[in-house]
């Protein structure tokens, strides 16, 4: 399973959702530039939830998601269309921090 959207519901339930999986598109941004592991996991956050916001696309549009800060991290952004297209960028500056990061909340 490499990238998946499928949404489901359970019958005689009030239960419904949708399920996102973004391996190999995820792969394919953090490729294109180094990130250390905290940027890593907020984009990969964010595409998430662009993806499943999109789906709730009722027109022919994109959704965009963007984080603009002050400190170490100066903005990210993720964006998915109604085609489930994606695309997610981020500009920082070098902090030690981030050397020992393993998830997104010594970003911000």
């Amino acid at each position: 399973m490499s990238n998946l959207r499928q949404r489901f519901y359970i019958e005689n339930c009030p239960v419904r959702g949708e399920v996102v999986h973004l391996d190999e598109a995820l792969q394919t941004i953090l490729s294109q530039r180094i990130y250390p592991k905290a940027i890593q996991v907020l984009l990969g956050e964010m595409l998430s939830a662009t993806a499943l916001l999109a789906s709730t696309l009722k027109i022919k549009g994109r959704i965009s998601l963007q984080i603009q800060a002050k400190g170490t991290l100066k903005w990210a952004m993720a964006e998915c269309n109604h085609l489930g297209e994606i695309r997610a960028l981020a500009d920082f500056s070098d902090d030690d921090r981030f050397a020992q990061a393993t998830d997104s909340s010594t970003v911000l």
